[in-house]
């Protein structure tokens, strides 16, 4: 999904492969050079040279963080890191989950001694006004209705009382759910790009802690400027090239909604061919083109 993360991504891809292409692309080629790849060369009705900067994306990249509140107490793993499936990455103090769990408990507690006292007040009202109905005739409408109404608030701050049961019984769940997850995992095989939280320091629900890209699947995402809005659309054949020697064929899978009119850019993702994304590493800008090409392993 196209998201303003994306959009933050590939702005930052374009003051960078601008820079680079300054400088000769001389950043770019002292990358490994693993498996080599010719000039892939446009066909005669390629259309436009005008080059699209893009950055190379892998398919799994999340920013984790913990679902509460706690002291982080250990983190696992370093910038650059490989790491499986499953493998832990950093963990909270457990002894405040099990305090916040205490006090979850207690509210609990609390509010179910509230609904017990209400239900006696309901009954007592109920009983005081089968006294009255039993002689009517003897007193005044006045007290009766009073006794009626005496019934209505009771039973209404019963219902009240029902409610705060039910809203604390889903903190204390919701706070036991977390409580039992003190240990930030990696949900995929990857590459650790950042530890955004150190060791001590207290992190908020939802706080990032560590960046995860993944090994697997990889695609760059482009910035299309205005003179070319009209030229692209999905399954558009493209040339993706890394440098003067190296480059394969890729295609449009996806252009976002809308052109941003403070960038004057609209954003696209293209595909990578499987058996030439490891030598595209994540984070890596490209230059894109328009028109269909040919790649040579």
């Amino acid at each position: 999904m196209l998201v303003l993360v994306a959009a933050i991504a590939v702005a930052a891809a374009v003051y960078e492969v601008q820079y680079r292409l300054r400088r000769g692309l001389a950043s770019v080629d002292e990358q490994p050079q693993g498996r080599q790849l010719t000039r892939a060369r446009p066909s005669a009705d390629a259309g436009s040279r005008e080059g699209m900067v893009g950055v190379v994306v892998a398919h799994d990249d999340a920013v984790l963080a913990f679902k509460s509140a706690g002291k982080l107490v250990a983190v696992t793993v370093q910038v650059g890191e490989q790491v499986t499936s499953g493998q832990k990455l950093a963990e909270l103090d457990a002894a405040e989950s099990v305090r916040l769990v205490a006090q979850a408990k207690a509210r609990l507690s609390s509010a179910q001694a509230e609904l017990s006292a209400a239900w006696v007040k309901v009954r007592q009202a109920k009983d005081k006004l089968g006294r009255l109905e039993e002689t009517a005739q003897f007193i005044s409408q006045e007290k009766l209705e009073s006794a009626r109404l005496q019934v209505h608030a009771e039973a209404a701050g019963a219902e009240e009382a029902r409610a705060r049961v039910t809203q604390e019984k889903e903190a204390l769940g919701m706070v036991q759910l977390t409580a039992n997850e003190t240990s930030l995992t990696a949900p995929f095989a990857g590459t650790v790009s950042a530890v955004l939280a150190q060791r001590g320091a207290r992190v908020a629900p939802n706080q990032p802690v560590v960046r995860l890209v993944g090994l697997g699947d990889k695609e760059v995402r482009f910035a299309v400027p205005e003179a070319l809005l009209n030229r692209i659309e999905e399954k558009a054949p493209l040339v993706i090239e890394l440098s003067e020697s190296r480059a394969i064929s890729g295609a449009v899978v996806r252009l976002a909604p809308g052109f941003d009119p403070t960038l004057r850019y609209r954003l696209a993702e293209a595909t990578i061919d499987a058996g030439a994304a490891i030598d595209f590493p994540a984070g890596m800008p490209v230059m894109v083109y328009l028109g269909a090409g040919t790649s040579t392993p």
